[in-house]
């Protein structure tokens, strides 16, 4: 069984005890996801930013 079959019979509730090591994989994931959500959305207000000082110095 593939651990993409495994996480689907998890999330289905088809599992009755899940290992443990499937779920310390799926909260790594969790984490990483959300981690590079924070960034982007970090990342977007900088340009934002960068993109309306730029327009003030150029008078725009």
């Amino acid at each position: 069984m593939t651990e993409l079959t495994t996480a689907a019979r998890l999330l289905r509730g088809e599992l009755r005890r899940p290992d443990p090591l499937l779920l310390a994989m799926l909260l790594a994931v969790t984490v990483a996801v959300a981690a590079l959500g924070s960034v982007s959305g970090f990342a977007q207000r900088v340009q934002a930013a960068i993109d309306a000082r730029a327009a003030l110095l150029l008078g725009g």
